[in-house]
């Protein structure tokens, strides 16, 4: 059964409290909503085949998933900075833009889970994210804290291959640079096109370019006007032209000609801009009375709705935070970011096309009427007893209520109470509800001849309680073979107490295992010792109860390789200062053998610098391969004069090594110096 949130309002409720929000009837109010564990927002996207709502935190580092509820699902973690989401065309995969991590991040959307990140390279910070067909386009930063020159380029999702664009090509002038990220954008409607745009300076510059070959061909160049920063970016009319929406001002750009003029005039401030599937367009504005939602048709110049926002809590919220606005693709959903104070809040409007209704009629003096006093929650909870009150007028007391309910549970119309009315009108039922989902109550009077003669209807909604549960360590470093203690802390449940705690180390040959399931203890701890040896991601699961709801916490924990050298070849070894080095003849090249911890296709880097004007500088650098048992050696030839000073070590990192199993080590510094 679908149960319109927005129904009940036509009943004979003057006012009711949705969650804290304070919603008069008649007004359009957000179905549900739920407060999101995030300090920021970087962008929103959502999946309408899994029915999620994605959320970067660029502060935190995290992408958060919510259901349609904006109920948590599931939290992504060590994505440091992560800004820009995109889509995959089938909802398969979700990709982010991380900058601090300088890569591109695939998430399978089914598990919500990290699958795959890609390495854009040791200069660039991506935070801008499109897919166009097997190909990830982004926009990049030169520097890490600041707006400095900006680029795109693409990944190639098959080979994980990385193409930069080289913007000197695209013409004169401005048309060589971004200042920050470039903001992109792409649409399955023109699969050929992909549009870039300065966003972070009033230059306006923006370029069209086909992207047909795999690589970036500039067709089209231009700057468009009213000097805005872009707070939003978006294809409309079929996507045959784009709206450039600034704080100030929008502007409608034609993708044929280029043609600019001025769109959507009767607004003020803007902040967020999305479109639907059938053309519709919302934006997030201020208005004369408040923060609003307002909703045009298809190239509609006065908009067919207004959305007040309502007060949280009875304070007032902000409008849709930056890029916080977004439709449902091909649905109805709207769905929308706002912040109270520090607080981020997503508000979900099930379906923007409803007709709202009128304001109920008042009473007629005499008629009999019922209304109700919302509970003091939005929702019940499955298995907890709640009490509805109301009032009626026009009937006598003591008289005799039947109280029916619809719900998920019963579709069927069930009568659950006959009340009687008290001396001034007011009635009471309490009621269970066992499932999640809506519910109806009808409340109906019949007169002394059995007609029905007042009736009174009342909408909730039942859902689990989240509870809270957190697993330690994260983002911590150790050494190769370290045995390690995690523990996981269960908030309040109802009657499951059990924890699981699985790890699941990198590399596709040690697949995800569950290394204890327990009850919490008191104070509501689990805890699993683990021996690393690669980098794991470790995640500790709670399945819910009666009350409350699944929960899920993830952690990422890095490990060091084990690594050590040796030196031979070498006659002897000597002290020059405090230091030991070992000594080499001039006639001979000494042999360094490195000893790593062992993984398929693995390389490791050797660093040599020599001691030269009191300072030790870098001489050679390179790469070699380890074999099966994770040896190597390799000799450093050429003639070097006695009392020549050198020092050497070995190094792991993930990028040009093969692999990612593990994290940056370098080994000790091996000394030597040369004599005759």
């Amino acid at each position: 059964m679908r149960s319109s949130r927005t129904a009940f309002l036509a009943a004979t409720v003057t006012s009711l409290v949705l969650g804290g929000l304070v919603i008069s009837a008649g007004e359009a109010a957000a179905d549900t909503y739920g407060k999101l564990p995030i300090a920021s927002l970087g962008d929103l996207v959502v999946d309408p085949v899994h029915q999620r709502v994605f959320a970067s935190d660029p502060r935190s580092g995290t992408i958060v998933a919510t259901d349609y509820q904006g109920r948590k699902v599931a939290q992504l973690s060590d994505l440091p900075g992560v800004r820009g989401l995109a889509l995959s065309a089938d909802s398969s995969h979700l990709y982010a833009a991380v900058p601090g991590a300088k890569a591109l991040v695939s998430v399978t959307t089914t598990t919500i889970t990290e699958a795959k990140r890609y390495p854009v390279g040791d200069t660039w910070y991506p935070e801008e994210v499109v897919a166009i067909g097997n190909e990830l386009w982004f926009g990049y930063d030169e520097n890490k804290d600041t707006d400095g020159l900006g680029g795109f380029g693409s990944v190639d999702l098959t080979t994980s291959e990385v193409r930069k664009h080289e913007q000197n090509g695209d013409g004169a002038g401005a048309w060589s640079w971004f200042s920050g990220p470039p903001r992109l954008l792409a649409s399955a409607a023109r699969p050929d096109l992909l549009v870039a745009t300065d966003a972070r300076s009033t230059g306006g510059a923006l370029a069209l370019y086909d992207v047909s070959s795999g690589t970036a061909t500039v067709t089209k160049t231009t700057h468009a006007p009213g000097h805005i920063a872009v707070d939003d970016l978006i294809f409309v009319a079929n996507s045959t032209a784009l709206l450039r929406i600034g704080y100030s001002s929008r502007w409608r750009i034609g993708l044929d000609d280029l043609a600019v003029s001025p769109a959507y005039t009767n607004l003020t401030a803007t902040y967020a801009a999305d479109v639907a599937a059938d053309g519709r367009v919302a934006f997030a504005a201020d208005t004369d009375a408040g923060a609003a939602l307002v909703v045009y048709q298809a190239d509609a110049i006065e908009p067919a709705k207004r959305i007040t926002l309502p007060k949280v809590d009875g304070v007032a919220v902000t409008p849709a935070v930056k890029r916080g606005l977004a439709w449902e693709p091909g649905g109805n959903r709207l769905f929308t970011v706002v912040q109270r104070s520090d607080e981020y809040w997503l508000l979900v409007l099930n379906d923007p096309t409803t007709t709202l209704p009128a304001p109920p009629t008042p009473p007629v003096a005499g008629r009999p009427s019922i209304t109700f006093q919302q509970p003091p929650y939005f929702y019940a909870r499955p298995n907890v007893p709640f009490t509805v009150t109301g009032g009626t007028t026009g009937i006598l007391a003591d008289s005799e209520l039947v109280v029916t309910r619809v719900s998920d549970a019963a579709p069927t119309s069930t009568e659950i109470a006959r009340v009687r009315t008290d001396a001034t009108g007011t009635f009471r039922f309490t009621d269970t509800l066992t499932a999640e989902g809506p519910a109806t109550y009808t409340v109906t009077y019949k007169d002394e001849l059995g007609y029905v003669a007042a009736t009174g209807l009342l909408d909730l909604y039942c859902y689990r309680q989240p509870v809270s549960l957190s697993l330690d360590r994260h983002g911590t470093t150790y050494a190769h073979g370290t045995t390690v203690t995690f523990t996981a802390k269960l908030g309040k449940t109802a009657t499951n107490r059990v924890v699981e705690i699985w790890a699941d180390p990198d590399g596709s040959d040690l697949p995800k295992r569950l290394v204890k399931k327990g009850a919490v203890d008191s104070s509501g701890k689990l805890s699993v010792s683990l021996k690393l040896t690669r980098n794991t991601n470790l995640r500790a699961s709670f399945a819910g109860d009666a009350v409350y709801e699944p929960s899920i916490a993830d952690v990422r924990v890095n490990t060091r390789v084990a690594v050590s050298s040796t030196v031979t070849k070498h006659f002897q070894t000597k002290k020059i200062g405090a230091q030991s080095y070992y000594v080499v003849r001039t006639t001979k090249d000494p042999r360094f053998t490195t000893t790593m911890t062992a993984y398929p296709k693995r390389y490791y880097r050797f660093v040599f610098q020599r001691y030269t004007g009191g300072k030790w500088k870098p001489f050679r650098t390179s790469y070699a391969s380890l074999d099966s048992r994770g040896k190597s050696s390799i000799e450093l030839t050429g003639k070097y004069p006695a009392g020549a000073r050198f020092r050497m070590r070995a190094e792991y990192a993930t990028g040009n090594y093969g692999d990612r199993v593990n994290a940056p080590t370098y080994g000790a510094w091996k000394y030597f110096t040369y004599a005759k």
